[in-house]
């Protein structure tokens, strides 16, 4: 049987993969006896979720329950553990742990059991004010991997959790489809965000001093620059003298729309021999 790159990786803290209450939902798909290789009947049967519920420990090794549920009916599927990139699964009834999703794109192999070379990149996706890091995995120039894929961290790839990204095209066969992943009961994404617009981080900006000017920039074309200045000799008190710093102490971000705010930049700049000194 063909074991498919199914990845997650809950590298990213603010959504982790394997937490009490969190959900898979999929709809389960059927075709009528009579589909061919060119006309298809499927038909939406019902809902199926997969829900993480509690802790339990198999061999002295802690795992999370993974329960199922369909039609009113639920019962426990498997139990799920993470190491690094790689999720292991015990099956309802089963001791052997077996690897049920894998992370690391240098493992995807093809439908004929031949290893493919991805290429990877990351950016971010934006959905009702959350943050996710999504990863777009490209073949390269290999006509027998699959095309295309993406997963984002702690929901996994678009297949979602226990299915995977590949049932879906499982030829003439009833499956389930993933449709969204839930906290605690609300949606937090959905299939269709993972094509949703790249939601990407600002460049940090740069500092410098020209000509009696402070100068920003930043990589980021379109990016305005939000600075604040604070110099050390600003303030009142009391007292017959005032030593002059002339000390200044400069924090810029850059920010546009669509973009994450990029990091902060800092420096300071005075003078020293009527010259002025920038760290």
């Amino acid at each position: 049987m063909l074991l498919m790159p199914l990845s997650v990786y809950s590298g990213n803290l603010s959504c982790p993969l394997l937490k009490e209450g969190k959900s898979w939902l999929y709809i389960y798909h059927d075709f009528d006896e009579e589909d061919t290789l060119f006309i298809h009947r499927e038909e939406e049967l019902y809902d199926v979720s997969y829900t993480i519920q509690s802790d339990t420990v198999i061999g002295g090794v802690s795992y999370v329950k993974l329960i199922r549920r369909q039609e009113g009916t639920s019962k426990y599927y498997a139990a799920l553990r993470e190491e690094g990139t790689t999720l292991f699964c015990v099956y309802a009834g089963k001791t052997n742990e077996l690897v049920l999703l894998e992370f690391d794109p240098t493992k995807f192999f093809s439908m004929s059991n031949i290893y493919c070379d991805y290429t990877e990149r990351k950016d971010f996706v934006k959905v009702n004010d959350r943050m996710f890091i999504r990863h777009i995995y490209e073949p390269v120039e290999d006509p027998i991997c699959f095309p295309t894929l993406r997963a984002v961290d702690g929901i996994g790839f678009r297949g979602g959790l226990v299915q995977g990204a590949y049932r879906e095209v499982c030829g003439r066969c009833d499956y389930e489809s993933f449709k969204a992943c839930y906290e605690d009961g609300v949606c937090i994404f959905t299939t269709e965000d993972f094509y949703g617009p790249a939601y990407n981080k600002c460049a940090t900006p740069t500092i410098a001093y020209d000509k009696g000017k402070l100068v920003f920039s930043c990589e980021t074309e379109g990016a305005e620059c939000v600075y604040e200045i604070k110099c050390t000799d600003a303030g009142g008190g009391r007292g017959g003298e005032v030593s002059l710093a002339r000390l200044y102490e400069i924090h810029v971000h850059a920010t546009l729309d669509g973009y994450e705010d990029s990091d902060e930049a800092v420096a300071t700049i005075g003078w020293r021999n009527g010259q002025p000194v920038m760290e």
